[in-house]
């Protein structure tokens, strides 16, 4: 599984992707809360479901915050 993360926005209480599964379109949207470091799928990408943007998360909170919320990122899983 890969996932295509591009962001959308970022302010000092949220950051905002959009991103796409197994595809380079990014259809699907994902809400990072800055102080609970929660994460929330606003929409699923074309293609994904609820158990794989599960084991999206923990690399989506690491890419934010360890590295800094990078504009643009592809992750690879299995």
């Amino acid at each position: 599984m890969w996932w295509k993360l591009k962001k959308i926005k970022e302010d000092d209480r949220e950051i905002i992707y959009a991103y796409g599964y197994e595809s380079h379109e990014t259809s699907g949207r994902i809400r990072i809360e800055k102080e609970t470091e929660a994460i929330y799928a606003e929409q699923l990408a074309t293609g994904d479901t609820e158990q794989r943007f599960l084991s999206l998360g923990p690399h989506v909170w690491r890419i934010c915050f360890r590295e800094g919320a990078p504009d643009e990122r592809m992750i690879a899983v299995g």
